[in-house]
């Protein structure tokens, strides 16, 4: 299998780039915080490897932490649209 360095689908459990994500939308946040291991393996045990589901679920938890912590700071309405 070719080494999956950038896509969603990589291995890495870093965000890249967090400085860039500014804004979110609502309903893509509230999908993201109901994701739970089960459903993506669920959905996915058939393309994906057990590395790259463990790898978006590690990234799910930051992107969440990330926008809640940006809620806290600046307010819902500044960074939820």
């Amino acid at each position: 299998m070719a080494h999956r360095s950038h896509g969603a689908f990589r291995t890495g459990k870093e965000l890249i780039k967090p400085d860039d994500l500014k804004r979110c939308d609502r309903v893509f946040l509230e999908h993201l915080r109901q994701l739970t291991p089960a459903a993506l393996d669920q959905a996915t045990e058939t393309v994906l490897t057990k590395f790259e589901r463990e790898a978006l679920m590690a990234r799910r938890e930051l992107l969440v932490s990330l926008y809640q912590q940006r809620i806290a700071q600046a307010g819902e309405s500044n960074v939820l649209f």
